[in-house]
């Protein structure tokens, strides 16, 4: 699930607007929520000069000044608030936020065994010698970092608008790496992984991924703001075997495992979209105990493990994120799934699943596919009749258009599969529909979906329209003079129907003044050449996908754009989900996207996710 070890969730409420009831001001993700209520009570605990010491501006130029070697550092020590309970309690609580129960225990071993040491010239180790900063002022709507470092551990976090936004540099080391036992103390976990990919590699590929020349010495690029690329040498991970593949993902989560799963899901999800850009090599003895180094080199991060001082007993792990460490860049999207055909139809279950459908038009099989917290694509259904638009109804059973087929289905969400198939609308009048695209349920349980025409009819309808299933079963149609209606869409408050064609060069908006019936048809924002699938935010903006702009338009409730984003392939359709409803997930082309947005999802009365 979405939640850190400190276990809480901040949500601020304001004003209403129109068609938008409970407009939040500020929605935060868990995990930024935890660190601000901590990072708050240890500043307010502090005394006026402890807080000099340990708060500094955003811009400080400190903040990208790190290491995990021993030297006199900035901010304040856990040693200097042995007087101060209120405060070492609170910096104990925030030292945990936004890793993992098991990487927070980590964390916490690496300083407990670090040993008592005094270098000389103010240099000092131990379990209380590790400083905390605060960089800016924590707030729940404006950007501000902050950094725990000592002694083989460096951990830096940056939020902005409510959401953490970087988590890098992030180092764990340990020395002995073995105890007097023959035993790791801590990050045992990374040999290992290590150890048994290496053992699933044939001697060819074995030394093509085996890096020429001496072995580091030191993990690269410590100390400095941006990490160093290493020329991503070695063997891609697309290119190994599935057994390898599977023991190379292996040693990949031993990082995103430190990571609370709110921070660890997508980063998952992105590696596994680029496993042909994921180079793997090693050098060393391949043995355990004894002198290693490997280094997982993507196109926006590197991790990299060197095991080489003390004949192999002093390890340091370095995890980066390229232009994203400490929030220098941020990119305005992240592909959390690739090679696909054609992406349709997203709808999130709670804590962690994304599904949508991947479409064919040639008459094989199509698909309905789950993204979850593994970051690993699974296929659920395949049939021919394609599936296309997914949501939940209220009883928890997932809908599904069929798009091949010209119906509408049902079905039951356990356990992370799709079982219990049922055609729950089979048709309108005794004939079949022409190509059933989108849907979506109001508070009552009623039913609203569009069915267009592309290419050869699936059913007899004799008019493209847009459709009202009351919950008792009736379905009646509503619109029947559009080109194509493809997407469709409620307001918050269920007052306006908004349909987007995917000829001319707008959306459609209607009053809804009963279940199933609309008035006043008027145009609705402007996207040139149609559209496709929508959905909308808390405060009634309407996001309208345009395959033309290779965009996502947002329009106010007024009609108005408001802002545009951008994508690498054509959007079809999007719903929100992630932590605190606030990911804009994109279906485009052969990928799904995931963009971070300030302002959550909508989640409708009528819809609730089983599984």
């Amino acid at each position: 699930m979405f939640s850190g070890v400190c276990g809480v969730a901040v949500i601020w409420f304001t004003s209403v607007v129109d068609d938008a009831p409970n407009t939040p001001e500020v929605v935060m993700t868990p995990v930024a929520a935890e660190m601000l209520q901590h990072a708050d009570s240890f500043l307010e605990a502090l005394s006026d000069s402890q807080r000099l010491s340990a708060q500094k501006s955003f811009d400080d130029t400190s903040r990208t000044d790190w290491t995990f070697f021993p030297r006199v550092r900035d901010g304040l020590e856990l040693a200097d608030l042995r007087d101060n309970a209120a405060a070492f309690a609170s910096a104990e609580a925030l030292l945990d936020c936004g890793l993992s129960e098991s990487g927070a225990k980590t964390a916490a071993d690496i300083r407990r065994l670090d040993p008592q040491e005094d270098r000389g010239g103010g240099v000092r180790m131990g379990p209380d010698r590790y400083a905390i900063t605060i960089f800016g002022q924590p707030s729940s709507g404006k950007r501000w970092g902050w950094r725990v470092e000592g002694h083989h551990l460096t951990l830096n976090w940056t939020i902005d608008a409510g959401r953490v936004v970087s988590v890098t540099p992030m180092a764990f080391g340990i020395s002995p790496f073995v105890d007097q036992a023959g035993e790791p103390q801590v990050l045992g976990e990374d040999q290992q992984a290590y150890l048994d990919f290496l053992g699933t590699l044939d001697n060819e590929t074995r030394a093509g991924a085996k890096r020429d020349g001496p072995m580091p010495g030191e993990v690269p690029g410590v100390g400095k703001p941006r990490p160093e690329s290493g020329g991503r040498a070695g063997i891609r991970f697309s290119a190994l075997s599935e057994a390898a593949q599977a023991a190379a993902w292996k040693v990949l989560d031993t990082v995103y495992d430190r990571l609370d799963a709110e921070l660890a899901w997508m980063r998952r999800a992105s590696a596994r979209a680029q496993a042909e850009d994921i180079f793997f090599s090693w050098s060393g003895t391949g043995l355990a105990f004894r002198p290693n180094a490997y280094r997982i080199e993507g196109r926006d991060f590197t991790f990299d493990f060197v095991n080489a001082q003390d004949a192999g007993n002093h390890v340091h792990t370095l995890y980066r994120e390229g232009p994203r460490d400490f929030g220098q860049e941020i990119p305005s999207w992240t592909r959390v799934a690739s090679d696909q055909f054609f992406t349709e139809g997203p709808v999130w279950s709670p804590p962690s699943t994304l599904l949508f459908s991947d479409m064919r038009f040639d008459g094989s099989a199509g698909h309905i596919v789950s993204l979850n917290e593994t970051g690993k694509l699974q296929r659920l259904w395949s049939s021919p009749k394609v599936a296309n638009g997914l949501m939940f109804d209220g009883e928890g059973r997932l809908w599904a258009c069929l798009f091949g087929h010209g119906t509408l289905a049902s079905f039951a969400w356990q356990d992370g599969a799709l079982v219990d198939e049922r055609e729950e609308i089979p048709g309108y009048q005794g004939q079949r529909f022409l190509k059933t695209n989108d849907l979506v349920f109001d508070a009552s349980g009623g039913l609203w979906f569009t069915d267009p025409l592309f290419g050869r009819k699936a059913g007899e309808q004799p008019v493209m329209g847009v459709y009202y299933r009351r919950p008792t079963g009736e379905i009646s149609l509503v619109v029947e003079d559009l080109n194509r209606p493809n997407g469709i869409m409620l307001s918050p408050r269920e007052e306006t129907l908004y349909v987007l064609p995917s000829s001319g060069s707008s959306a459609f908006a209607y009053d809804i003044t009963a279940p199933g019936v609309v008035a006043n048809p008027r145009t609705f924002g402007q996207v040139p050449g149609g559209g496709d699938g929508m959905t909308v935010d808390v405060q009634g903006n309407v996001y309208l996908t345009s395959g033309r702009l290779r965009s996502v338009v947002v329009v106010n409730p007024a009609g108005e754009e408001i802002d545009r984003i951008g994508l690498p392939g054509g959007p079809s359709n999007v719903c929100f989900g992630g932590p605190a409803n606030r990911t804009l997930f994109v279906t485009a082309g052969d990928s799904v996207y995931a963009v971070p947005r300030k302002q959550p999802g909508w989640i409708f009365p009528g819809s609730r996710p089983g599984g």
